[in-house]
């Protein structure tokens, strides 16, 4: 994953990495004490943070066992996580307030859309419970009314599809060179704009416009934004041009939060739809 910041008062300013800091992990959970650490050393918020997951899982659900107050001791934490239930401690904890879980189109274990919910400490089995019902949340016995929950933490949750298949289509009918043959034709382009990002630290983006904070956004999703941008000129419908309405969405949910965490499992482009394997057409 990598760190970032959103707005945030001027008068509790967090520090600034030198460059864009990334961490790469074998195990999805592993990159929580990277976060934990940038939270202990003032470069991430303790609070009110943006996490944009894109991956072919939700990783959203909570060891059904562990003590709530486990959170509190991350050493024992770390200890209880795997790569499924990682990250919903990390929002009763109070550090994460926002996630948009970005998804390929045959990953749908949560709805489609945005989903309000609170999670807590059931007060009769002092675990972690939300009261989000979902059937993601439902089917593993996660579910508890509000009444029941204690420490309530609120969750803004986003779920948003990426169909790379449909954003190819609908370029190539405009008339637009294939993806491949772009990506060879702009790899300078490209390595220039990757450099460019890497180099800022992250308070810069502290004293930028929203406007500017939504940009480097869409530069992050497509590097070579310009022409992506062109390509959907023709329409702002979200068949037509899915990026643009992604890159939107995404941006409204980095404005509510104090930084943002990008976080980048490798199993969304390598998960295969085991359903077309298990089953003929």
């Amino acid at each position: 994953p990598a760190a970032g910041s959103g707005k945030r008062p001027r008068g509790d300013c967090l520090r600034a990495y030198s460059a864009l800091p990334v961490w790469v992990v074998e195990d999805h959970q592993d990159v929580l004490p990277f976060i934990y650490r940038a939270i202990g050393s003032k470069h991430l918020p303790a609070s009110n943070i943006s996490f944009v997951h894109l991956d072919s899982h939700p990783d959203l659900l909570i060891p059904v066992n562990m003590p709530a107050d486990t959170v509190f001791d991350k050493e024992a934490l770390f200890s209880e996580l795997s790569i499924e239930n990682w990250i919903m401690p990390a929002v009763y904890a109070g550090h994460i307030s926002q996630v948009v879980w970005l998804h390929p189109p045959w990953a749908q274990q949560i709805s489609e859309g945005e989903h309000d919910f609170l999670i807590g400490k059931d007060v009769s089995t002092t675990t972690i419970r939300v009261t989000g019902t979902d059937h993601y949340f439902l089917s593993d016995g996660l579910y508890v009314p509000a009444d029941q929950l204690e420490n309530q933490k609120p969750l803004n949750l986003h779920v948003i599809c990426i169909n790379p298949t449909e954003a190819s289509s609908s370029q190539e009918e405009n008339g637009k060179v294939t993806s491949a043959k772009r990506l060879k034709l702009n790899t300078d382009d490209i390595a220039s704009t990757t450099s460019a990002s890497s180099s800022m630290a992250p308070g810069d983006l502290d004293h930028s416009t929203p406007s500017l904070k939504k940009n480097e956004v869409q530069n992050a999703i497509a590097p070579n934004k310009g022409e992506t941008l062109s390509e959907c000129s023709a329409s702002s419908s979200l068949h037509e041009c899915p990026i643009r309405e992604v890159a939107k969405d995404v941006c409204q949910v980095l404005q509510k939060g104090d930084a943002y965490v990008l976080d980048i499992d490798l199993d969304f482009f390598s998960v295969k739809n085991p359903f077309k394997e298990m089953y003929t057409q």
